[in-house]
């Protein structure tokens, strides 16, 4: 307690802002409360309080003039307090496309904060956004989307502003070994940069900073598993050579691996190896071998016979029939395209900085993390 450990508060980056008489705003693929939006807008002890790391969200004084991601279970009447923080907010509250652009289309003097709240979790990876949505009806706008209406929404109220927009699937996806899900992910990141930059071209108060906090999954291309050689007189050459980069396979595909994986487990339609096979082909862009299918067959042995309407369309399969069939799915669709990911996990190379604007000569050369945010 503070009789005992005195604790100094530390403002964080979005307090300092408002201190300053910005506006301010927040855009992610995750639920709302996830780690990093939570460090930019909260103070908890721990990333996993989402309750009250959204509760946090909604009351910050001044409020925040943007608020978009995923995450609606935390700030309506399902909170683990009961509490709707939806229904207490001020501002105003959109939860599909079509919403966000009317609303962008009312920006101006008087406006006020707006909350976009376009999934109960966190919102579709953009593979699904495009052909697979979760709920067919909702349309989930994409991150430039969102990006875009924040941006105009930020401009209206006149002050200068800080806005922080993270493409936060590409590192789920990439948890996950799926890397069709990461590199769309990441292409939608590409296109809100390309947005960005033209904002900076009309404008040069506006700075653009690209950073991410790590790499996951340990991408490799071409991957060599077998070093086995073959000798011919005075010559060696490798009796299995490195396997070909193609990444225009990921292109192909039209589902996320945990998702599809999650179909497969809970549709009777796909109980029978062909109707599994075919399911795959036309969804991964990839046809299973004779081996994928009696993987398959034996990951969907261990389905419990019933799935949960959210079971059945998780992108992030958590039983053993889900987990089990997405790992199959993906050792197809890293061996057709090379992509191999060689763990679950954060790795340790150094990550890249980018930034267009007066400040960005301050990112030239390698730099430590901890000068990152003393740069600007």
């Amino acid at each position: 307690g503070e009789e005992c450990c005195p604790v100094k508060r530390i403002a964080h980056l979005m307090e300092g802002c408002k201190a300053k008489g910005m506006a301010t705003g927040i855009v992610v693929t995750t639920v709302l409360p996830h780690a990093t939006p939570a460090a930019w807008s909260s103070h908890s002890s721990y990333r996993s309080y989402y309750d009250f790391i959204a509760q946090q969200q909604m009351q910050s004084q001044p409020p925040f003039d943007v608020l978009m991601g995923g995450g609606a279970r935390y700030f309506d009447q399902r909170r683990k307090d009961g509490r709707n923080l939806v229904a207490e907010y001020g501002g105003a509250v959109v939860r599909d496309a079509a919403a966000l652009r009317v609303e962008v289309g009312r920006s101006g003097k008087g406006q006020l904060p707006l909350l976009g709240l376009f999934a109960d979790d966190d919102m579709d990876f953009e593979v699904d956004r495009v052909h697979a949505p979760a709920s067919p009806a909702v349309e989930q706008p994409s991150l430039a989307e969102m990006t875009r209406a924040a941006v105009t929404r930020l401009k209206a109220t006149g002050k200068h502003f800080c806005l922080l927009v993270e493409g936060s699937r590409i590192d789920h996806a990439l948890h996950s070994s799926d890397p069709a899900s990461a590199a769309l992910d990441a292409l939608a990141y590409d296109d809100m940069v390309k947005d960005m930059l033209l904002e900076v071209a009309k404008n040069e108060s506006v700075e653009l900073i690209s950073v991410s906090d790590h790499s996951t999954g340990g991408l490799t291309l071409g991957m060599q598993d077998d070093f086995e050689l073959e000798y011919t007189g005075d010559s060696a050459t490798w009796k299995h050579p490195p396997r070909s980069w193609r990444p225009s396979v990921l292109a192909g595909a039209k589902m996320s691996t945990g998702r599809l994986a999650s179909k497969l487990c809970c549709d009777a339609a796909y109980s029978t190896p062909s109707a599994a096979g075919d399911f795959v082909s036309s969804n991964l862009g990839v046809t299973p071998s004779s081996a994928d299918l009696d993987l398959m067959t034996e990951a969907r042995a261990r389905s419990s016979g019933s799935c949960s309407a959210t079971e059945a369309i998780a992108d992030w399969p958590r039983g053993a029939c889900g987990m089990g069939m997405q790992v199959v799915i993906n050792k197809m669709i890293q061996r057709a395209s090379g992509c191999f990911l060689t763990t679950s996990s954060h790795t340790s190379e150094d990550i890249h900085v980018f930034a267009a604007g007066k400040s960005r000569q301050r990112f030239q050369v390698a730099k430590e993390n901890s000068e990152i945010g003393a740069l600007h």
